[in-house]
């Protein structure tokens, strides 16, 4: 009787309840392992006391200034480009469809 006053019964938790639990068993377990593991350095690896000492310099590219129009030229061309290409196939397309109708009706004059 007197273990199961101390364990909670599991049928009366409520999914928060039941999840908050988990997550503390596992925080603690957690916890527990990682005081278990010897915190000796792996060999080969440098940790942030055995590593030598050295300034780090941020590389920095000197990036120039853009300028606007010249920005709003390059799309400008580039949209163009791309406009062309896509009428230039529209009417190849709107001809293929032209010829293969032409091609049709002369069929069916020659039938006839």
């Amino acid at each position: 009787m007197e273990n199961e006053e101390t364990q909670p019964n599991l049928e009366e938790m409520t999914p928060e309840e039941a999840k908050a639990s988990l997550g503390l068993a596992t925080r603690l377990s957690e916890q527990f392992l990682m005081s278990q593991v010897p915190q000796q350095p792996v060999e080969g690896m440098e940790t942030q006391e055995s590593a030598p000492e050295q300034e780090l310099e941020l590389e920095t590219e000197e990036i120039p200034p853009i300028d606007p129009e010249a920005l709003k030229n390059e799309v400008l061309s580039e949209v163009k480009k791309e406009v062309k290409t896509l009428i230039k196939n529209e009417i190849k397309k709107l001809l293929d469809e032209d010829d293969e109708e032409n091609d049709k009706n002369e069929t069916a004059k020659d039938t006839e």
